[in-house]
C-alpha cells in the first residue's frame, strides 16, 4: 500500500513539474513574438493561438510548439493510468 502511495505521489509530482514547464515555456514563446502576433493570442498562461485557418506566418512555430509542448505531460498521465489500472489487476 505504502508503495503505491510513492508512485501516485512521484507521478503527480512530475505532472506538476511538466504543467509549470509547459507554462514557463509558453510564456517565453509568447514575449518573443511581435506585438501584433501576441494579440491575437488567448489569455495567460495558456496563450492559445487561434484556429489552423486564421494562424499568421509568425504564429506557426508557436502554434506548433503549443501543440506538441502538451506531450510530457499527457506521456505522464497515461503512464500514471497505465500503472494505477495494472495495479489493480494485480491486485496489489
Amino acid at each position: 500500500m505504502p508503495s503505491e502511495w510513492v508512485v501516485s505521489a512521484i507521478f503527480i509530482s512530475l505532472w506538476i513539474v511538466a504543467f509549470q514547464w509547459r507554462r514557463w515555456r509558453l510564456r517565453l514563446e509568447a514575449s518573443e513574438l511581435p506585438e501584433a502576433a501576441r494579440d491575437r493570442l488567448g489569455p495567460a498562461p495558456y496563450f492559445t493561438p487561434p484556429p489552423r485557418d486564421r494562424l499568421t506566418p509568425e504564429l506557426v512555430q508557436f502554434a506548433r510548439f503549443h501543440r506538441k509542448s502538451r506531450l510530457p505531460g499527457l506521456i505522464l498521465l497515461f503512464l500514471y493510468l497505465t500503472v494505477f489500472v495494472l495495479s489493480f489487476q494485480t491486485g496489489q
